[in-house]
């Protein structure tokens, strides 16, 4: 149960959105939001069993996809100010700023890893192992500690970047990638 969560999840949007997410913000809130929302959905999926599966896949990739590209549309207006200090003082518009702050940070991460993991391969995952072991608790405590560990590793890489990548390239790839996982949820709900 562990492993495949783990493999699972590496390359899900949710690990991009806690990276992103590290690159801009103290570690330890942006880590313990996405924690937060592991834990409820970990638990949903051991509750629902195989109901989730049932979800209305269509209706929630859509609604995904619309907001991959809605977050990919702010950072693409915020990219212009980064690394252009003579942008910001010219702007009138005021500045986009960051909430630094433990519970605005903590409710971002949150939000973006609950909405990203609706009807996610590993919740379908968890709630499928749930439904076949009848051992609720053992693949609960695999899921979320798989789960854990994934988000600590893209927390850790992304306050990381920052040191060796300029801002404004990371924030180009961020808007990529998120574009790309919108046209992914797109594709997907119309499979």
């Amino acid at each position: 149960m562990f492993g495949v969560i783990f493999i699972t999840e590496l390359p899900d949007k949710s690990q991009l959105a806690s990276l992103a997410l590290s690159t801009h913000f103290r570690k330890s809130p942006v880590w313990l939001g996405a924690a937060a929302a592991f834990l409820i959905h970990v638990c949903i999926a051991v509750a629902a069993g195989r109901l989730i599966a049932y979800l209305p896949h269509r209706p929630l990739e859509i609604i995904v996809g619309l907001l991959f590209l809605a977050c990919a549309s702010i950072l693409a207006f915020a990219i212009e100010d980064i690394d252009n200090p003579r942008a910001k003082k010219k702007s009138k518009a005021p500045e986009w700023q960051y909430p630094s702050n433990f519970t605005k940070v903590f409710a971002i991460s949150f939000m973006a890893v609950f909405l990203s993991e609706w009807g996610d391969i590993t919740q379908i995952v968890t709630a499928n192992y749930a439904a076949k072991i009848h051992d609720p608790l053992s693949v609960g405590i695999g899921a979320v500690a798989a789960l854990w560990i994934v988000a600590a590793l893209s927390v850790t890489v992304g306050s990381k970047l920052l040191h060796h990548v300029p801002a404004k390239t990371l924030h180009i790839i961020m808007v990529l990638a998120l574009m790309a996982s919108a046209i992914w949820s797109f594709v997907s709900a119309f499979k």
